[in-house]
Parts: structure tokens; C-alpha cells; sequence
């Protein structure tokens, strides 16, 4: 069963040298940003060498932390003196066309740009890693992995230079925004920054007359100081959202919205989280892993005995689920009673209920083997890990490591076991559970 889209990658070596904004400009970039934040501030932490937002008061969710004036934003409706020639490219073409035109050729430091002169010149991602680095994060599993992109590098990296080619004296006036390099800096910042925006949106924080289907138009939108806040998963408690919190657009006063996705003490680091993601994907779209991710998962399959249900993953021979970290997986579990050969009359979606509705001997015994083809499907994913997790954590004490790419895809690991050790537990006691009440009888 396939996981992953492979997309071809490109190992960028440096030959231009993207020019750093100041440590004072930057500063003072910040100083004008934070008139924008609301129970907030811009903090930096020199022992990790990062800016971070800090609260300087208790804030609860669903309280806007931020309230930025659109015109600060950068989205792909937005026309500038490239979008007709990047329009035909789509959305993610015109975000990093956007960015490489304000860094390089507007350079005017007004509210339209004045974000991008903050992001530093080289930002990590998988298209500046080694051969070598690569190949160690695709053949992790047991299965090769495979990986898609929202746009394929090098041949929208073609494409853009074919548009930029029609622009008049841009080649004589920028040849470095042909370059690998800019792209790189752009399609790095695109891939990590954007958020997703509709046309309607659009039109409302524009002012603008909405029409039918204009919440149906998507695209993207870059706000600043997002990447600045610390990543960690939402926690289980708050995910039945009833209100927007992360990132929101309202008409009036037209504006790009912050709000805190959990409670927040005051003096604390804010933390949100940017929409549920596996470690994998984190590794490619951001450049780093959560060391405890409620999101990660491993593809648990089983034999396609009919039909596979709406949220399993289908080929000919296999019906795949995802087994979220500590999240039992009913839909695996009336599968597996399925492959067992029972026919449900229900949904089952309470393990104990359900066992103390069985009456044969037969029936018994069907449950204890989904619970076992459940819990055998985890651990032998195809996105188990190929090296024991007692060697990967021996090596992570020993901090035996060329680099943070390595030591990131062997974290990629290690929530990957952690994952199927939760799903292991779980179906085990349950099987425990039965087994005793059976002896007790």
C-alpha cells in the first residue's frame, strides 16, 4: 500500500549568497510588529537561539493573540507587478514569487513587506540535504518511504524561471532571483509559513463583494510571527473546537487573526498547534520532529476481505488504518471482527460493553482474535522502523550523531514505536481484562 507520492528532489549547493538582515533591523522590524499583539510579546531565548512569544498576562482560548492589518499579510489573491505572470503557476508559485519580489527587487520596507527582511537567508529543509541524509530518512521503515510535495521542486522551479524570463530587464536587473538559491530560500519559506485562505475570506478582510463559490477558491496566505510560536500537539481536551482558534480572517476591522488554541498562563511560552501532522511531515515541511506527538501514527493493515470503510486507505489486497499515538482505533477493531468472520449489527465503540454481550464460547473467541490481529496489525507496520528501538535509543544517549537531520529522522522513530507501543498496551489489556473475567466466572 502506498504511503507517500514520491516527488524528485534536488540537493542545492551554494553558489549565491542570500544577504541577512541585521540583528538591529530585525529589531526594530519586530518593534513594529508588536504593536499588533494582544496580551503577548516577542521574546528571545539565547540558549536556543530563537525568538519566541512569551504572555504577559493569562490568556484563555479562543482570545486573539494577534491582529494584524491585511496589508501586512502576503496572499496569493493579491495582485503585484508579477501575478500575471505567475497567475497560470497557482497559488504556491505566486507565495514564493511574492516573497523573492519583496526581498530583491521591491525592498521598500513598508507594511506590505516588512516581515520578509526577517527570515534568515538559509532556512533548512529536505532540498539542501546530502544524498546521504536523504536516503537515511526514506529507507527508515520497512517499506521505503515516498514523498509528496503540494509542488514538485525542480520543475516549478523551471516554471518559475520561464515566467520571470517574460518579465522585461528582470534578468539584467535581478539575475540571482533566477538562481537555485532564491528558490530554495522561497519554496522553503512557503512550504513552512503558508496557511490556507479562501477566495471568500479574501474578499472579506478586502471588503470586496463575495460571490457564489468564492469559499470554494483556495489559497494561501503568509502572516508573520507564526513561525515564531512553539509547536506542540493540541491537547486531547481541546479538539472539539466550537470557535476558530489558530489562524482566522474577519472583515472589520479587516484583519489576519491569532488565537491561542489553549489556556496559557501568564510569563509562559505561548504554544499552538498548526494542525494535526505526523513527525514525518513535520521533518519535511518544517525542518523538525515533536518529541511527544499526539498526531504521529503508523498504517496498520489488514486483508480486504470486501470492502474497506470510508477511512481506511484500499488497495487490491489490503485495507489500511492509521493508528493515532494512545487513540484506539475502532474503526481497525470492527474490521478485524470482520476479517474474524462476525457479522455486526452495530458499530461497536465500547470494548467492555460489547464483551458482556457475547454469550457463545465462538463468539469469545472471534473477540479475542480481532484483538489480536488489531494489535499484531500495529506492530508489524510497514512504518515500523527497521532498527530495533533499543539500538536507536542507545545511539540517542550516546548523542552519536553527524548532525540534527539524523538525530530528527531517528526521532521520526522512536514516535513511531512509541506509537505502537500505546496501541500494544491497549489491546493487551483489554485481552487481559477479558481473560480475567473469564477465570473469575
Amino acid at each position: 500500500m502506498q504511503l507517500f507520492v514520491l516527488s524528485c528532489l534536488l540537493f542545492v549547493t551554494s553558489s549565491y549568497i542570500i544577504p541577512e538582515s541585521s540583528q538591529e533591523d530585525k529589531e526594530a522590524i519586530y518593534g513594529d510588529i508588536s504593536q499588533h499583539l494582544i496580551g503577548v510579546k516577542i521574546k528571545y531565548f539565547p540558549e536556543e537561539k530563537r525568538y519566541g512569544i512569551v504572555a504577559t498576562r493569562d490568556i484563555r482560548r479562543y482570545e486573539p493573540i494577534a491582529m494584524f492589518p491585511i496589508n501586512i499579510g502576503i496572499i496569493s489573491f493579491d495582485q503585484f507587478p508579477w501575478y500575471s505572470y505567475l497567475y497560470p503557476l497557482g497559488d504556491f508559485t505566486i507565495i514564493a514569487g511574492r516573497l523573492i519580489y519583496e526581498k530583491f527587487i521591491n525592498q521598500y520596507r513598508h507594511w506590505g513587506n516588512i516581515y520578509v527582511y526577517t527570515y534568515p537567508s538559509e532556512i533548512d529543509n529536505l532540498h539542501n540535504w546530502t544524498a546521504a541524509e536523504h536516503e537515511y530518512l526514506l529507507n527508515i521503515f520497512q517499506k521505503k518511504a515516498e514523498i509528496n510535495f503540494p509542488l514538485d521542486y525542480e520543475s516549478g522551479h523551471a516554471d518559475f524561471v520561464k515566467a520571470l524570463e517574460r518579465i522585461p530587464s528582470l534578468k539584467k536587473d535581478c539575475p540571482h532571483c533566477f538562481t537555485k538559491e532564491v528558490w530554495n530560500w522561497a519554496y522553503a519559506i512557503t512550504i513552512s509559513h503558508a496557511t490556507e485562505i479562501n477566495k471568500k475570506q479574501w474578499k472579506k478582510i478586502k471588503e470586496y463583494p463575495a460571490q457564489v463559490g468564492d469559499e470554494n477558491i483556495s489559497g494561501l496566505c503568509i502572516l508573520p510571527i507564526v513561525e515564531m510560536i512553539k509547536q506542540e500537539s493540541l491537547p486531547l481536551k481541546y479538539r472539539s473546537a466550537s470557535e476558530p482558534v489558530g489562524i482566522s480572517f474577519q472583515g472589520f476591522p479587516p484583519a489576519g487573526v491569532l488565537s491561542a488554541d489553549r489556556n496559557i498562563k501568564a510569563h509562559t511560552e505561548v504554544i499552538w498547534s498548526r494542525g494535526p501532522r505526523r513527525n514525518f511531515n513535520m521533518a519535511i515541511g518544517f525542518g523538525f520532529v515533536l518529541d511527544k506527538n499526539l498526531d504521529d501514527c503508523v498504517m496498520a493493515e489488514l486483508p480486504r476481505i470486501d470492502y474497506c470503510p470510508m477511512k481506511a486507505q484500499a488497495d487490491s489486497t489490503a485495507c489500511g488504518f492509521f493508528a493515532y499515538y494512545n487513540n484506539f482505533n475502532e474503526d481497525l477493531f470492527n474490521y478485524a471482527l470482520k476479517v474474524q468472520g462476525v457479522e455486526l449489527d452495530h458499530f461497536v465503540s465500547d470494548l467492555d460493553e460489547y464483551f458482556d454481550s457475547l454469550d457463545t464460547n465462538e463468539e469469545v473467541a472471534a473477540y479475542y482474535g480481532a484483538l489480536i490481529k488489531y494489535r499484531d496489525s500495529v506492530m508489524t507496520s510497514v512504518e515500523k522502523c527497521k532498527v530495533p528501538y533499543r539500538s536507536i535509543m542507545r545511539k540517542m544517549e550516546r548523542g552519536d550523531y553527524e548532525n540534527n537531520r539524523y538525530k530528527m529522522v531517528d526521532k521520526i522513530c522512536i514516535g513511531h514505536y512509541s506509537t505502537i507501543f500505546t496501541h500494544k498496551k491497549m489491546t493487551e489489556r483489554a485481552l487481559l481484562k477479558s481473560l480475567l473475567f473469564e477465570l473469575s466466572l
